[in-house]
């Protein structure tokens, strides 16, 4: 509350406003912070400074089809609705608006704010030409063509004004609204500012006033303004309960100057509208003004088609809804890409205009419902296009049972009490004020109140642990039955095991039971619960029976080491299963031998894989037996298994001078013949039969033999074994020699002739009988004055591979004798070099590496397969040695647990045999090894699983200390790399004094007893040789 006197003496008044606790001023700068010291003063805001925004259309929108709408025989023109307009006045002396302005004209009345009279007289142009877009009526119509005007001048001359004649138009509107019929406040002005988002709290005052508008159920529209802006709008469309208007082409695209952004609300043609002229006449004009009039004369239609239809006012909010929801959508895709709702009047009046009937849903129950209980509660829901408040009746199997009133949308609860058993039909009517009926679907609810009957409950005392036991009973229902559950309680607690489906109104439940998780002993209590459609439910009596283990463990996965050979170390598994736990396992050997396993791997809480390793063992036939004992002395025991421990290769080697395989001699050389055997208990033997000579002795064994007691150009066998032994197979190896004669020496040099010279020289030819052949040789001539002849410079032709379809082709120009040449071969190929050195120079020697499968006929090698790889030669002999380098992909190591240490290069010669194989790199990818051997053949690359070697044996237990003792044992750990891990052994104890003394007092009653024997024994003894003469 405050004193006028007071106010005035800082600034002049220029406005009390009605609507909001606020008055406009003209005050000094110096004196703010006295008004504002005032303690009736809230806040002080600024009179911002607006303008007039400048930019046919009554099709477009679709109000010429609304015309000629009729409703109780009045059409829908925007009679009887007067829309005020805030702007630079009316020019009310237009024919088109009426010609006049009071009571009885088109202008019914209105204010100046600018001038401060009653006359809102337009002298500018721009209040007039929106008045004809809303309500013009004569040469041009407008959108509402028998609306009512209220002119309100708040813009100057110039377009220009500001917020506070704003508010004192608004406040002016507001309250003269019943006076005049005043439903809409249209504004085709705004701020050179621009807001994003909504202002309020910017423009509190403004915002005040627009919201009591609307409270009066007054619609306030305004333009968004003409900046060409995509993000913001001008105030006062910013605020949140004013309509903010766009601007549309007449081709329904958004207008490139008028702003619009996410809180736009409508769309309107805005673009070279014809509308009243100031001066008489007409004019052409765009901008969002003149869309805005577009919507408030749509609003002033459809506040006349809603009072008409259903005799009350609708909500501000609720029309722009309604404009929004039937609108013709449009995206502005050249500019803000939202999109927005051009207004349609014709589309939104039509929903007022209600011919339809309400929609009726019933949420619950769901239809064919199941129900124990007697009381039933029915949710449903009306929709209705245009009602509020909708009449309902429920009927029941056909007949009326209640009625009510539902709200539009809205869940409503109707109950029904005291029903009997058996099945009900149950529909909802909706009826709206027009009439309109609608049905909804019938829904049959079934009330059962009586649970099911139960008989033949299965008996049983005892089940064996890990076995399966069928638990049923029989149900009956005097309706139908729905499901069964079976419940056990070995722990105080009753669990629900499974549950299964019924059917009908009779039915047995089956159950299938599993002990597998209970210890022997335990006592399971058990029944059998059923429930009907309805809920109902019964269970049959608690019953009992034990889980007993009286098995032994179970075995399987019996394996032991492969391609056993003489010299290894045998591997031996078994996977034992068994509830109770394994107490104690025994390998028997050769019916003699009897082993105590330790060592295990667990593969689960009932699982374990025992090993034992054996080594030493020589080579024959044996047999092998497990017993295995639980933790309740329930014992089992393999068939008794028979193992094969074979012959080992033996493996001879014969050297000739130093070198394997064939060579050829001069006649008068010393031949220095070397034989070896890896059997280091036997003898091995130089074998030359075409002359006789046999030799035997520990290996190394040589001889030497001086080949001129052997024949010129002759070929001689050499043989080197060893024999078969107990535990060792029959090897041997033969080469050949071939003696070359004496050849003569070469002849002398030619004379130089076309700059060369030539001579002829004797060679041994092997493939001739070994025979000197001549030939010629040629050399260019010496240099003269030097003596040194010139030789061109050599290169050798390099060697040609090819790779396809896992086969490589290796064509070799030329290997010099006693050098070595290298291949190479591509990182796609598992074979990646081969370096090979001869006793003779050959040329064009072919290779040929095929990657195959195994031969059918060709047993498998010791160890995991990894390749097999086939080697033929051509043109190729007299091979020293073959240095061989191979990759192992990382990847098949890893998955087949392979130890990279064990991969093996296999030569296949009437058997496999291992040659010796190095690692010599390796990568996360891959592992290159290599091998050495002298001949080519069938070979094949494996590798050895990761096993656990044999642990050393526990320790003996320690003395009994405080009820416990403990010992040191060991055990196999596959996360250490399998090696052994010793861990400390910890078990219960007990000294049993008892059982000592009992002990002892035995042993002295037998000493006594024996020494009686011995006496009495002695005595017959001595009578036998001493007999008593006869009385």
């Amino acid at each position: 509350k405050y004193k006028e006197a007071d106010i005035t003496q800082l600034g002049k008044i220029k406005h009390h406003y009605n609507i909001i606790p606020a008055i406009a001023m003209k005050i000094p700068s110096n004196k703010l912070f006295s008004l504002a010291e005032k303690e009736y003063v809230i806040r002080i805001e600024p009179s911002v400074k607006v303008k007039a925004f400048l930019q046919e259309s009554t099709q477009i929108i679709n109000a010429t089809s609304l015309w000629n709408v009729q409703i109780g025989g009045i059409n829908i023109t925007g009679e009887n609705v007067t829309v005020c307009i805030l702007d630079t006045g009316v020019n009310y002396s237009h024919p088109d608006l009426g010609g006049c302005f009071g009571s009885g004209c088109k202008v019914v009345g209105g204010y100046d704010f600018v001038n401060n009279d009653t006359d809102p007289m337009d002298d500018h142009w721009h209040g007039t030409h929106v008045a004809g877009i809303v309500a013009a009526n004569g040469n041009i119509k407008g959108v509402a063509p028998d609306a009512k005007i209220v002119a309100i001048k708040v813009l100057d001359e110039y377009g220009y004004g500001s917020f506070a004649d704003v508010i004192a138009g608004i406040d002016w509107c507001v309250s003269n609204a019943n006076i005049y019929n005043i439903s809409v406040i249209s504004m085709s002005l705004g701020t050179s500012s621009l807001y994003s988002d909504y202002c309020d709290s910017i423009f509190s005052s403004l915002s005040e006033s627009v919201n009591a508008s609307v409270e009066a159920n007054i619609t306030v529209v305004a333009a968004a303004g003409n900046d060409y802006n995509i993000t913001h709008i001008a105030a006062p469309a910013c605020l949140k309960n004013v309509i903010a208007v766009g601007s549309t082409e007449k081709n329904d695209t958004v207008s490139d100057f008028s702003n619009r952004n996410n809180i736009t609300d409508l769309l309107a043609p805005g673009s070279n509208i014809t509308s009243t002229w100031i001066g008489g006449g007409y004019i052409d004009a765009s901008g969002t003004s003149m869309a805005t009039p577009h919507v408030s004369g749509a609003l002033a239609l459809l506040y006349q088609v809603y009072k008409l239809y259903h005799n009350t006012t609708p909500s501000p909010a609720y029309l722009l809804e309604t404009l929004k929801n039937t609108g013709k959508k449009i995206n502005d895709t050249g500019g803000s890409n939202l999109n927005f709702s051009r207004i349609d009047v014709y589309a939104a009046a039509s929903g007022f205009l209600d011919t339809v009937a309400p929609q009726v849903i019933i949420n619950a129950p769901a239809n064919n419902t199941w129900t124990n209980n007697n009381t039933l509660s029915i949710n449903f829901t009306i929709i209705d296009n245009f009602d509020y408040e909708i009449n309902y009746t429920l009927f029941v199997n056909d007949l009326e049972n209640k009625t009510g009133v539902a709200i539009n949308n809205t869940p409503t609860i109707v109950t029904l009490d005291w029903l009997d058993d058996g099945q009900y039909r149950l529909i909802i009517q909706g009826t709206d004020r027009t009439n309109n009926k609608a049905n909804s679907t019938a829904i049959y609810i079934n009330i059962d109140t009586v649970a099911p009957q139960w008989s033949n409950q299965s008996v049983i005392d005892t089940m064996e642990r890990g076995d399966e036991v069928n638990l049923s009973a029989f149900w009956t229902d005097d309706k139908i039955l729905s499901s069964a559950v079976l419940l056990t309680n070995e722990t105080g607690r009753w669990n629900n095991i499974s549950i299964q489906n019924l059917s009908g109104n009779s039915a047995w439940s089956n159950f299938t039971w599993n002990s597998s998780s209970f210890s022997n002993g335990t006592v399971i209590s058990w029944k059998i619960c059923a429930s009907d459609m309805a809920s109902n439910e019964n269970c049959t009596d608690e019953s009992y029976f034990t889980v007993v283990d009286t098995k032994g463990p179970i075995y399987f996965n019996i394996k032991s080491t492969t391609d056993a050979v003489y010299g290894k170390t045998y591997q031996f598994n078994i996977t034992l299963f068994d509830y109770s736990g394994i107490s104690d396992v025994i390998f028997e050997w050769n019916n003699a031998n009897n082993f105590t396993v330790t060592n295990y791997r667990e593969i689960d809480n009932y699982t374990k894989e025992y090993y034992l390793s054996l080594s030493d063992l020589a080579a024959g036939n044996y047999t092998y037996k497990w017993y295995m004992n639980d933790t309740l002395n329930n014992w089992n025991s393999t068939e008794q298994l028979r193992y094969t421990i074979s012959k080992a290769p033996s493996h001879t080697k014969l050297f000739l001078n130093g070198t394997e395989g064939n060579k050829t001699y001069t006649i008068g050389e010393i031949i220095n013949i070397t034989a070896t055997t890896d059997v280091i208990s036997e003898n091995v033997t130089i074998n030359i039969p075409i002359i006789e000579i046999s030799e035997s002795g520990p290996s190394p064994l040589t001889y030497l033999l001086n080949s001129s007691v052997l024949n010129e150009s002759s070929v001689y066998n050499i043989t080197a074994y060893t024999k078969e032994s107990e535990n060792y197979t029959y090897s041997e190896v033969t080469y050949f020699i071939g003696i070359c004669p004496i050849c003569p020496q070469p002849s002398s040099w030619s004379s130089c002739s076309n700059g060369q010279q030539s001579r002829t020289t004797y060679y041994c030819n092997e493939t001739s009988n070994y025979t000197c052949q001549a030939t010629i040789e040629t050399r260019s001539c010496p240099t003269p004055g030097t003596g040194i002849s010139y030789t061109p410079v050599y290169t050798p032709p390099q060697p040609i591979v090819e790779i396809s379809n896992g086969q490589a082709n290796i064509v070799i120009p030329t290997i010099d004798a006693g050098t070595m040449t290298s291949i190479i071969l591509n990182e796609t190929f598992a074979i990646r070099n081969i370096s090979i050195v001869t006793n003779a120079s050959v040329k064009n020697a072919q290779i040929t590496i095929s990657q195959i499968s195994r031969p059918l006929d060709v047993p498998k090698p010791q160890g995991t397969e990894y390749l097999y790889l086939e080697i033929n030669k051509q043109n190729l002999t007299d091979i020293t040695i073959v240095r061989f380098r191979f990759a192992v992909n990382k990847s098949w190591v890893d998955a087949n647990n392979i130890n990279e240490s064990t991969i093996t290069l296999w030569r296949y010669e009437n058997g496999w045999n291992r040659l010796e194989t190095t690692k010599i790199s390796g990568d996360a990818n891959e592992i290159i090894y290599e091998s050495i051997f002298y001949n080519f053949s069938l070979y094949a690359i494996t590798g050895q699983e990761k096993m656990c070697p044999m642990c050393p044996e526990p320790s003996n237990w320690s003395e009994c200390i405080n009820g416990l003792r403990w010992r040191v044992s060991y055990q196999c750990d596959p996360t250490t790399n399998y090696t052994c891990v010793e861990y400390n052994e910890i078990e219960q104890c007990m000294v049993k004094k008892e059982n000592r003394t009992i002990l002892i007092v035995t042993a002295i009653i037998l000493i006594v007893i024996f020494g009686v024997l011995i006496y009495y024994k002695f005595k017959r003894a001595w009578r036998d040789l001493n007999p008593r003469p006869s009385t």
